[in-house]
């Protein structure tokens, strides 16, 4: 009995967490309202420039890049990036669709 209860609260919690990270299609759209002046953003998109930021799906790609890494880059100032404040669903938002081309 312990272990069904124990299983039930794990894939509860589970759930939870992945609901928490936000809906990569508003992602999709918000990266389309406001990034793709600069990123490409469509899955599978790599091209690399030296004038321009790495793709998406180039971030993606990185080993480093987890919710909390990208969390904590939306909220740093990086100077040669437009300061867009972003509330904390649109941060997660954009999260969820850059780690969904993880999946991909």
């Amino acid at each position: 009995m312990r272990l069904v209860l124990l299983a039930s609260v794990m894939l509860t919690a589970s759930g939870a967490l992945a609901q928490e990270l936000g809906d990569p299609a508003a992602g999709q759209w918000l990266a389309q309202s406001w990034c793709t002046e600069c990123h490409q953003i469509a899955y599978g998109r790599t091209e690399i420039s030296v004038l321009k930021p790495p793709s998406f799906y180039t971030i993606a790609a990185r080993t480093e890049v987890t919710p909390l890494w990208l969390n904590t880059f939306f909220q740093t100032p990086h100077p040669v990036m437009p300061n867009i404040i972003l509330t904390p669903s649109q941060r997660d938002d954009i999260a969820a669709y850059i780690l969904d081309m993880k999946r991909r």
